[in-house]
């Protein structure tokens, strides 16, 4: 079978692949602050009481916070409304 003709195969681009075995050394650059020296950069924590209180108050205790004042707004737009629609024509406030 002959080999069809790739026009891509003719680029001058070279893309590594991630299945592509490099070399030492192979286009791997470190940084300068790449020192033995220095410590390896944590990248996780594991969670503190404080942080596990402070996540607790936030997603429990501000939507009941949150909730609570939405009800009380609601009570009072219905009360102030009440008053100053339905009863301007008896002549009386409640």
């Amino acid at each position: 079978m002959a080999e069809e003709h790739n026009p891509l195969a003719e680029s001058g681009v070279t893309i590594h692949s991630d299945s592509e075995q490099y070399e030492a050394g192979d286009d791997l650059s470190t940084s300068p602050d790449d020192s033995p020296s220095s410590p390896p950069m944590i990248l996780y924590k594991p969670p503190t009481t404080w942080s596990l209180i402070r996540g607790v108050a936030i997603n429990l205790l501000l939507p009941f916070i949150n909730g609570m004042m939405l009800g009380f707004g609601e009570l009072f737009a219905h009360e102030a409304a009440f008053r100053s629609f339905l009863c301007q024509g008896e002549g009386r406030t409640p």
